[in-house]
């Protein structure tokens, strides 16, 4: 495994982050069922507006050796219908249907980062946008992913394993490269090369599901965790920023072929959509008010009977807007995240606390660690 340092070929913008040779915004636009809410940024030096997150996995800068070349060809928007013997069920229309089946990886190609490590390998400027940053101990990130995978055993999840990848230390957080709208699975398109081999995890299991979209290009990015499902289909919402593009979002709308929910663009300074933004199955969200604009926040109004701040400490240190629902009642989250999870039973909601400090470290909570397959239409 190779670590790339700031000394090697790379380009840098003006607050330090690396960035790609080329470009990756490619397509025609589509207009049909897509709502802009992107606004004009001011690139001077004197805004602040709107500074886009480091990916916690492109600040590392990691390249494995061979692991790019492993990954699954990248056609754009490419869709494959595989029908072995028995294909699963595949239905996700909204976040808090009851949680049958989903994609978890096991963790066991995590690997262990000291402070010193992350303090050499992530721009000070990004450690300064994520404070959530921190050593993490791959023996004790297992053990706590682990205890994840219990729970949702418990609750009646089946649980679809990736295969493990030994080029792709984040290969944990199972919902960046792959994604369920409907009764499609969607192969995101992640921004980073070195993070490639992670798709390739996803082989064997393809042809497990009757209806694949890759949306895979060197031309767009898309990520998960930049998705949300609102209203039986009806919405989707969008996260815009570093690791889904403009050019992301054209293709999914192209790859979705017609099926024609509403998209949502959500510009953001998150690292993904779910650690800024948090709808709940009252009709209201939680938010992330120093990660989610202004423009974004009155926005979202038309979609959310109330949006409601998050303790902004919890929300940056504990990313607490991360949250898994398991149905409409019940939901993970966070041990550290107190407030957050008072506010939550005070709404209702019965609360499960995970201690999950050793992956926030990493930049991603619980949410980001399951790709659900299958929900309950109801709920």
């Amino acid at each position: 495994m190779q670590i790339l340092t700031h000394t090697e070929t790379h380009h840098f913008d003006q607050f330090g982050r690396t960035i790609d040779c080329h470009s990756r915004e490619s397509g025609n636009p589509v207009t049909s069922g897509v709502i802009d809410m992107t606004v004009p940024v001011d690139n001077s030096s004197s805004s602040r507006q709107h500074p886009v997150s480091h990916s916690r996995r492109r600040s590392l800068r990691w390249i494995a050796a061979g692991g790019i070349a492993a990954t699954i060809p990248r056609s754009f928007a490419a869709s494959t219908k595989e029908h072995p013997e028995a294909l699963r069920t595949v239905a996700v229309h909204g976040e808090f249907g009851a949680l049958k089946s989903a994609i978890v990886n096991d963790g066991s190609t995590a690997r262990t980062f000291t402070m010193d490590e992350q303090r050499k390998l992530i721009a000070p400027e990004a450690l300064r946008a994520h404070p959530e940053t921190g050593p993490s101990t791959r023996e004790r990130l297992i053990a706590q992913h682990r205890r994840l995978r219990e729970v949702l055993a418990e609750n009646g999840v089946a649980l679809i394993d990736t295969l493990p990848q030994t080029s792709a230390p984040y290969q944990v957080f199972a919902r960046d490269p792959s994604f369920v709208i409907g009764r499609t699975l969607y192969v995101a398109s992640l921004k980073d090369p070195w993070r490639h081999s992670e798709t390739a995890g996803l082989r064997e299991i393809r042809s497990q599901f009757a209806d694949v979209v890759s949306l895979s290009s060197s031309q767009a990015a898309i990520e998960g965790g930049d998705v949300m499902i609102l209203d039986g289909t009806r919405k989707v919402l969008i996260g815009i920023n570093r690791n889904t593009t403009e050019a992301g979002f054209r293709a999914l709308a192209e790859g979705m072929n017609g099926s024609a929910p509403e998209l949502i663009r959500v510009p953001h300074e998150a690292l993904h959509l779910d650690c800024c933004l948090a709808p709940l199955p009252d009709g209201s969200a939680l938010y992330a008010a120093d990660k989610l604009p202004e423009t974004s926040v009155r926005a979202l109004r038309s979609s959310f009977e109330k949006m409601i701040p998050l303790d902004q400490g919890e929300a940056s240190v504990y990313l607490a807007a991360n949250l898994l629902w398991l149905d409409a009642a019940r939901v993970i989250s966070g041990s550290a995240a107190k407030k957050t999870n008072a506010l939550l039973r005070r709404r209702g909601f019965d609360v499960i606390e995970l201690d999950y400090s050793e992956l926030v470290a990493l930049w991603g909570s619980i949410r980001c660690t399951v790709c659900p397959v299958e929900r309950s239409i109801t709920g």
